[in-house]
């Protein structure tokens, strides 16, 4: 069983959600089967995967100075 790179396989899954593209429709450039990325997709938020990237997004974000996360609306 190959590992396969996680950065990889978020790069696919945002081709597909950003680019509308069917899962099927996966160009091969992404070094990871459809299947195995659909699959991420699924298994990813479950696991928590999703919330602790948004988290982090945010605070980079914030750290950058291009949104405040203490301010009150």
């Amino acid at each position: 069983m190959t590992n396969i790179d996680d950065e990889a396989v978020f790069a696919a899954i945002t081709y597909v959600l950003v680019g509308g593209c069917a899962w099927r429709a996966l160009p091969p450039c992404f070094g990871a089967s459809k299947s195995t990325v659909h699959r991420r997709f699924l298994i990813w938020p479950r696991a928590g995967v999703c919330g602790r990237l948004h988290q982090k997004v945010l605070g980079l974000l914030d750290g950058h100075g291009l949104i405040r996360l203490d301010a009150r609306c």
